[in-house]
């Protein structure tokens, strides 16, 4: 179980020391060990011109999100790979809630899975993504 003190690091980490993540406006709605979850409201900011949630920034969640799960897990990571299915658009106005969990928990490398949903529940984008441990948590 995860004491609030590192949860509250893994947040730190995650969007405080990242000025990309915390000006999209991330939050993390939940941690836990091998399982975290991020929400975005679409604002203008984030979406393209067609005024939907950009792929960028739905990748940037999930990357977000997965990388908060290998941080929950006390492993330092950087990714070697990841890739996104776009199934559905979110409009300015919607909140999405990008939930990321383990897949592989290994000594050298993490494999991780993000569902993207939006407010009613439908599945926005799937991704996933290999990270390579540079280090551990202290």
């Amino acid at each position: 179980m995860l004491t609030e003190e590192f949860k509250e690091k893994v947040r730190d980490h995650i969007i405080e020391k990242s000025e990309a993540v915390k000006n999209l406006g991330i939050v993390m709605d939940f941690c836990g060990e091998g399982r975290v979850v991020l929400g975005l409201p679409i604002l203008p900011h984030t979406t393209n011109g067609y005024q939907i949630c950009h792929g960028g920034t739905y990748m940037m969640l999930a990357d977000s999100a997965m990388g908060a799960v290998c941080f929950a897990l006390n492993k330092k990571v950087v990714t070697l790979e990841a890739n996104i299915s776009y199934l559905k658009s979110a409009p300015i106005g919607t909140r999405l809630r990008a939930v990321a969990s383990a897949l592989h928990n290994g000594s050298r490398t993490l494999s991780c899975t993000c569902d993207i949903f939006d407010d009613d529940n439908h599945l926005c984008a799937q991704a996933r993504g290999t990270f390579f441990v540079v280090g551990h948590i202290e």
